[in-house]
């Protein structure tokens, strides 16, 4: 992101401090962003220029690596302290982004800290707080890198198990589907009769669940 190019009718860019790197000064514009943003100003609420700057952010949060995007995403709320109508729009609109299972770009790990900074900010209404505050608590759980949540489940060719007690391969394909989903149906009938993944699964290279 490139603190030259502005959105002079919203927010302008923040200055990054000359001693950076490139890449620390993207981390610090994108940090810094939504600093330069009117947070009274309501009427900005479902505006096309609160879209377009949101789309510039997101943008450059999206060029990041995640580690280092992850530090940042969270000040789309934070630097909004005290203005709980605006938090709560860029929130909606970080969550279509980054939460929506029909996104493409869907990543828990970039929409926790935005979690975390709206659900524990007091300002903003209670009653607003608590689904966020759910969700953060069902996301915080199985991360990756994480060990896993223990679960019964029915194999692919009958019978039932637990996770913990499936046998060690390179590969496990967990697939959770909803048995009246015409879709699901016919990704179960190709992982059971893929005569690849047969083989796979032949040569514990592979286990199905």
């Amino acid at each position: 992101m490139n603190s030259d190019s502005q959105d002079k009718e919203l927010v302008p860019l923040p200055k990054a401090p000359g001693m950076l790197s490139d890449s620390q000064k993207n981390l610090f514009i994108l940090e810094h962003y939504w600093e330069g943003l009117d947070w009274q100003d309501t009427t900005l609420i479902g505006s096309d220029a609160l879209t377009n700057a949101f789309r510039k952010w997101m943008q450059g949060i999206l060029w990041l690596p995640q580690a280092d995007a992850a530090t940042v995403t969270g000040s789309i709320i934070s630097n909004g302290h005290g203005h709980p109508e605006m938090q709560t729009e860029l929130y909606r609109m970080t969550s279509d982004v980054l939460n929506d299972p029909n996104s493409e770009v869907r990543n828990d790990e970039l929409f926790l800290p935005v979690l975390e900074a709206y659900s524990t900010d007091s300002i903003i209404p209670e009653t607003d707080r608590m689904r966020p505050a759910f969700l953060l608590g069902q996301l915080k759980m199985n991360r990756l890198g994480t060990i896993t949540t223990d679960l019964t489940i029915t194999l692919s060719k009958g019978g039932q198990t637990t996770l913990g007690r499936l046998a060690v391969t390179p590969f496990t394909i967990l697939y959770f589907f909803n048995p009246d989903c015409p879709g699901c149906e016919e990704i179960s009938e190709v992982l059971i009769t893929d005569s690849g993944l047969q083989i796979l699964e032949d040569r514990n290279m592979v286990r199905i669940v």
